[in-house]
């Protein structure tokens, strides 16, 4: 048997072969054949990763559908923390409020003097209201001036005052926060 070799061709080559039809249908059959053996080897690789996927879906799915449960399973414990966590923030809103009581009682303290006893205290949002005795006139004004500097307090405004002989002077203040 005798050896392959180049294919040599001694007809002559006709005017098609070299129009640009001839020359496109040559392309054709030899690389224009690559090209199509290309895309459907691309075309195949898409068809076969279409089952992997189809894997991962119905894994992610399984995954979603275990999560879903265990978190339905624990709405109830949620749905009671959160319930706590709204009463946490009512009492600390309440101890708040109170500590703002405190600070203004702790600050009036401060201010009143020995000389004056008070009978009656109400604080409110915007207003603190004092009954007391003071013993004379100087420590009730000493005890005036002092809480007049405080910047906290709007106005202090003395509502009612009454000097009675031997018990001292009887006062009505309230200061406006």
């Amino acid at each position: 048997m005798p050896a392959r070799g180049k294919i040599i061709n001694l007809l002559p080559s006709s005017e098609f072969e070299n129009s640009f039809w001839g020359m496109f249908l040559k392309w054709a059959i030899t690389a224009g054949r690559k090209v199509i053996i290309l895309t459907e080897l691309v075309v195949i690789l898409a068809f076969l990763s279409r089952f992997k996927l189809d894997e991962d879906i119905r894994r992610l799915n399984g995954e979603i559908s275990g999560k879903r449960n265990i978190l339905e399973s624990n709405k109830g414990f949620e749905d009671k923390y959160q319930e706590l966590k709204a009463k946490i923030a009512a009492a600390k809103e309440i101890e708040k409020k109170q500590s703002g009581a405190s600070e203004t009682l702790e600050k009036i303290a401060s201010y009143v003097p020995l000389e004056v006893r008070l009978q009656s205290l109400m604080i409110s949002k915007s207003v603190v209201n004092m009954n007391g005795v003071s013993i004379d006139e100087k420590a009730l004004k000493e005890m005036i001036l002092r809480m007049d500097r405080d910047q906290d307090w709007r106005s202090i405004e003395l509502a009612n005052i009454n000097a009675q002989e031997g018990m001292g002077v009887k006062f009505v203040l309230n200061i406006y926060k």
